[in-house]
């Protein structure tokens, strides 16, 4: 009998880490769908959203600091976008341009 349970209550811990997977990858393609169409406050909040199942993610850290920058969040958008750039093994010249914009806007 308490192997029955203990079979029963990993099924379930398995069955809502796959649900989370799930709702995280939506959430993701929801946020990327609002960022194509420019409209980037609905996608920060997304981004944050899906930040909380992948918190290492260099790609999300980098688009919530390109949200940021087009929110004129310039501050959030240049500790974001450093983070992304001094974790990547090649920096992607998309977050280096963003990066670079954000301090510029900074110096004004």
């Amino acid at each position: 009998m308490p192997r029955l349970t203990l079979l029963l209550l990993f099924c379930s811990f398995l069955s809502f880490g796959m649900q989370a997977q799930v709702n995280g990858g939506k959430i993701k393609d929801s946020a990327a769908d609002y960022f194509k169409n420019a409209k980037y406050a609905e996608a920060l909040n997304l981004y944050e959203k899906y930040q909380r199942f992948a918190e290492e993610d260099l790609d999300i850290i980098a688009r919530i600091g390109e949200c940021q920058y087009h929110l004129s969040q310039i501050p959030e958008a240049i500790k974001n976008l450093k983070i992304a750039v001094a974790n990547q093994k090649k920096p992607d010249p998309r977050n280096l341009f963003y990066l670079a914009r954000a301090q510029h806007a900074a110096s004004k």
